[in-house]
């Protein structure tokens, strides 16, 4: 039964809005072209391009948290493209669910009668709309390091990444790098995506969009270790004296913790939900 479920879920979630993943492949690319812009001189000056891994610590560099102090003269700019890139993944979820739940889905919970089926398959798909996402994102960048250079480097360039993002990346291991880059940006997208989920379920698909909306605007401002998106801006694991930066090991942790959390609660409401309206 489950099966049934999941392959309605792929096709009537997934298949349908395919062309709603355009937005995670131009993000990409013009990510990448912001970053050649911008770093225009250093390239020319030492003669390299930056490999895929440097192009994508544009897309999840985000930016240091705002100093709220008295009499600070420190400015500050949104992320951008961190920003677009997870509001984006929001307009991908979409008011799928709400629509499944209120269609097709309802049937297929009353002839099953296993809400917990509905529910699991939900978040199956949320986890599966991720990974296509993020997959788009980096074949972005890829098209366009293909398209521009005829070639994809995967190389380091240490005194290129250096002048282009600065120091705080010099020396950062290999490991640590890919979980920054692929790992924990992808967890913080399950989370947003399974809370603007619960909260469509729940409320309406608006609360959602404005409850992940504000979300995104607060962790672009603040950083605490307990904002699941600050886990997803590689500059968060540096500060001038480390005190404030995150860890790659708690927020593994952390983002799991948060990720079961959701599904279980998500489960708790869709088995109390009068799905037939009669609340």
């Amino acid at each position: 039964m489950i099966v049934k479920f999941f392959q309605h879920d792929i096709r009537q979630g997934l298949v349908k809005y395919i062309g709603r993943y355009i937005l995670a492949v131009l993000i990409g690319a013009i990510a990448c072209g912001m970053v050649d812009q911008a770093g225009k001189y250093f390239q020319q000056w030492y003669g390299q391009n930056l490999s895929i891994w440097e192009y994508g610590l544009n897309l999840f560099q985000g930016q240091s948290p705002f100093v709220f102090t008295k009499g600070s003269n420190n400015s500050f700019e949104v992320p951008m493209t961190w920003f677009m890139l997870y509001l984006c993944l929001m307009f991908c979820v979409g008011d799928y669910i709400r629509q499944d739940m209120h269609g097709f889905g309802m049937y297929m919970m009353v002839k099953s009668r296993k809400r917990s089926i509905w529910w699991c398959s939900k978040c199956v798909w949320c986890i599966c709309v991720n990974l296509l996402y993020f997959a788009c994102a980096w074949l972005g960048t890829l098209a366009y390091a293909w398209a521009r250079y005829g070639e994809i480097s995967f190389r380091d360039h240490i005194t290129l990444a250096n002048m282009i993002y600065g120091t705080d990346f010099i020396g950062v291991g290999a490991s640590d790098l890919l979980v920054n880059l692929l790992v924990l940006p992808l967890m913080v997208g399950i989370i947003q995506s399974l809370l603007q989920m619960i909260l469509t379920v729940q409320y309406s698909s608006s609360a959602g969009m404005v409850v992940v909306f504000m979300m995104l605007v607060v962790s672009s401002y603040y950083g605490s270790r307990y904002l699941p998106h600050g886990y997803a801006m590689i500059t968060r694991f540096f500060s001038s004296d480390g005190a404030d930066a995150l860890s790659v090991r708690f927020g593994l942790l952390y983002l799991t913790i948060w990720i079961i959390a959701l599904w279980v609660i998500g489960y708790i409401i869709v088995r109390k939900k009068d799905v037939f309206g009669r609340e």
